[in-house]
């Protein structure tokens, strides 16, 4: 028994060695809007959709998480469709943007059976905003600007099956 909870105590403290996390804005809308988590959803429904949501968390605090999304996609020419996203996230100080292109191309594999490919790219950025902090802006620490200030680009591929 000894043996066993070592072991486990050990796993435990390797496997919070290697642990990492990101906050990405917190969104339920997936099943009436799955294009927000796979570029090959475009054209899914056969139609142009656009989609606008906002977010505002413990609204009764000031700094609450706010989150605003809108995306979408249309056809461009048969069976292929150009789509586009942007959503903001401010949590006090911290702000995040994403704004990004995607094109998803339906292969027909059978009556009314799609296969679709999705490819889209990103570019997010986050910002500290000291501006609105309560700090010290002679410190050291916070003269880094390359820390409050982070751009990056990334890109995703999607395949989605309907009937």
């Amino acid at each position: 028994m000894k043996i066993l909870r070592l072991t486990l105590f050990l796993l435990l403290i390797v496997m919070g060695q290697c642990v990492t996390g990101q906050q990405f804005p917190i969104t339920s809308h997936y099943l009436v809007n799955p294009y927000s988590l796979n570029p090959a959803f475009a054209g899914s429904f056969n139609r142009s959709e656009l989609f606008m949501n906002f977010r505002n968390d413990w609204s009764a605090i000031e700094g609450s998480p706010q989150t605003f999304r809108i995306n979408g996609h249309v056809p461009i020419v048969r069976n292929m469709y150009l789509g586009g996203e942007v959503y903001t996230d401010f949590a006090d100080i911290f702000y995040r943007l994403k704004a990004g292109l995607s094109y998803t191309y339906r292969l027909e594999v059978g009556y009314e059976q799609y296969l679709s490919f999705g490819l889209a790219g990103q570019f997010y950025q986050g910002v500290i905003r000291l501006d609105q902090a309560n700090v010290d802006l002679d410190d050291p620490v916070l003269r880094n600007l390359d820390r409050l200030f982070n751009s990056s680009f990334n890109s995703s591929f999607g395949l989605v099956y309907n009937n």
